[in-house]
């Protein structure tokens, strides 16, 4: 998922609070998941074709929640 749409997902749980209304950055956001075991790690999609189309995704950047 993009940054956007992971970060409001986990400010939605209110399990962490901005500080001064100011979001977070990923390695700030990181430092904190760390306590519950989860990382936040990015990656890219590099398939010229999926499915038999022309992937609309090539190298976007895109979040995944990560147990560690």
């Amino acid at each position: 998922m993009k940054w956007k749409d992971l970060y409001t997902g986990i400010m939605i749980s209110k399990v962490f609070a901005e500080y001064r209304n100011r979001p977070m950055k990923p390695t700030t956001l990181n430092k904190k998941l760390a306590i519950y075991g989860v990382q936040a790690v990015r990656g890219r999609d590099k398939k010229r074709v999926k499915d038999g189309k022309a992937n609309e995704n090539r190298d976007v950047l895109f979040w995944f929640l990560v147990e560690f």
